[in-house]
Order: C-alpha cells, then sequence, then structure tokens
C-alpha cells in the first residue's frame, strides 16, 4: 500500500474487471472482419428482404389455394420494416 502526504495508508485503485474482447483504445477492433457495421447492415437489409419473399411466396400459395376451392382469398402482402 502507498502513503498519504500525511502518513495514513492510501487503498489501491479498483480495477474493473475486463469482460473480453478487445482492449479499450484499440482502434484495430472492428474494422473488417464479421462483425463490421457495413456486413451487420447489409446482413439485416438481406434478412428483411428474405422475409418480404417468405410472405408473398405465402400469400401467392393461399390465393392459389383458394382459388381451386373458388372463393376469393382474404390475404395481402405487407413489407416488414426491421429497424
Amino acid at each position: 500500500m502507498a502513503f498519504q502526504s500525511d502518513g495514513k495508508k492510501q487503498r489501491p485503485a479498483l480495477r474493473v474487471k475486463n469482460k473480453g474482447g478487445a482492449p479499450k483504445g484499440n482502434r484495430n477492433a472492428l474494422k473488417s472482419g464479421y462483425y463490421t457495421k457495413p456486413l451487420l447492415d447489409e446482413r439485416r437489409k438481406f434478412r428483411g428482404e428474405i422475409r418480404t419473399l417468405i410472405l408473398r411466396t405465402m400469400a401467392l400459395a393461399a390465393r392459389a389455394n383458394y382459388a381451386t376451392m373458388g372463393k376469393k382469398p382474404n390475404v395481402t402482402v405487407t413489407r416488414i420494416e426491421v429497424p
């Protein structure tokens, strides 16, 4: 333990436990690789497009199914926006 100027003992500073990952201030942490912002945005957009395609496919299948039964389908296609 260190001593203060008045002779009393000074407690050591508490350290924050490292939770893994890159050290603070590491500018190389996410410049390339799977988790960079451009790639995350691209995958998010792609998932939205896949959702839209699935919904449209389901709507077409419902219309085809109702068409064979002679009824008008009550199905609407919407686009899901992900923030």
